[in-house]
């Protein structure tokens, strides 16, 4: 085995181990962020959060997707042929939630110019990428864009209020972001 099949075997193990971190911190997320805002409201507070208007009124149809290389755009069709929801009709339940699964990976991958995700989803449908070796880097990218996004979760205030063991060291840490929030305009009093 190469030493360019191997340190793309390791990038595909630690892609597929970091997307399971990240699929547990999205449903964790939602855990801590409703017991940390309730811990909140508990206090007389509520989080002020911003109103963004986002003062477009093009539709998504008239997005621009970045411009990727036709072997990019032929590899995504592959997949799509392999995992569109219509072509899994006479699949078993399970087959069809893996595909649709790396089908909805795929589309997000290609609206993002998400080339690393496309080659490994190719190579998890045995699709061949012998013509992708230059693009090792791409698969190693990925890996970091997963990353980024579980440092993110981990650097939120609810993140570390939910791993707190003791009870009076959340009570103190709620206190403490009560102080610094109202400080920044970032939470006011509820109406009563």
């Amino acid at each position: 085995m190469s030493s360019h099949s191997i340190e793309l075997k390791r990038l595909i193990s630690k892609y597929n181990y970091l997307q399971e971190e990240l699929e547990h911190f999205n449903e964790l997320k939602i855990e801590y962020d409703k017991e940390f805002f309730h811990s909140i409201s508990e206090q007389g507070y509520e989080i002020i959060f911003p109103t963004i208007s986002s003062g477009s009124t093009t539709s998504e149809e008239n997005t621009i997707l970045p411009s990727l290389p036709s072997k990019f755009k032929k590899l995504f069709r592959e997949i799509v042929s392999l995992t569109h929801p219509d072509k899994l009709l006479e699949e078993n339940k399970e087959v069809q939630a893996i595909r649709r699964q790396q089908y909805e990976r795929a589309v997000t991958a290609y609206q993002g110019g998400e080339k690393g995700v496309l080659i490994i989803i190719a190579i998890q449908l045995e699709i061949g990428v012998d013509n992708f070796k230059e693009e090792i880097e791409e698969v190693g990218e990925a890996c970091k864009n997963i990353e980024d996004q579980i440092s993110h979760y981990c650097s939120k205030s609810s993140y570390y209020w939910y791993k707190l063991k003791s009870e009076k060291e959340k009570d103190d840490f709620i206190q403490k972001f009560i102080d610094i929030s109202l400080k920044e305009n970032n939470i006011r009093k509820k109406n009563k």
